[in-house]
């Protein structure tokens, strides 16, 4: 991909080509929501390691935090329109679908939430994704 817009587009999934490989590399994305009282921060993303794959999403609310581990043939990705797909779960810059049951942590949550006046990561040359 070519570095220039992976430097204007920092969301965009940059270790395509670490998916088939043994190689240690960890990416994700951050979508925080909040209002004065209460938030809930969904963060998508890929762990690979020597030993295994997986792609994962955490869940923070004002209380709790929660990991759900996803086989790492769950995870899916697009650059144009930047969209990220792990199980039935969707994250973009538009909206997040989100269906989870994970019954060993009690943690249901589904629901979508759509976003509007989004703002770009400000970066640079010298800080391409800060």
């Amino acid at each position: 991909m070519n570095k220039l817009l992976l430097i204007k587009n920092a969301e965009l999934f940059q270790g395509k080509n670490y998916l088939n490989k043994k190689k240690n590399y960890f990416e994700d994305w951050y979508f925080k929501n909040t209002n004065i009282q209460k938030g809930i921060s969904f963060i998508p993303g890929i762990n690979i390691d020597d030993t295994e794959a997986k792609a994962f999403i955490q869940i923070i609310t004002n209380n709790m935090s929660y990991f759900v581990n996803y086989n790492i043939n769950e995870f899916k990705f697009n650059d144009i329109p930047f969209c990220i797909r792990i199980g039935n779960n969707i994250f973009s810059k538009e909206d997040i679908n989100i269906n989870i049951e994970e019954k060993s942590q009690k943690l249901k949550i589904y629901g979508n939430i759509r976003f509007s006046n989004n703002k770009n990561i400000n970066t640079n040359i010298f800080i391409p994704n800060s």
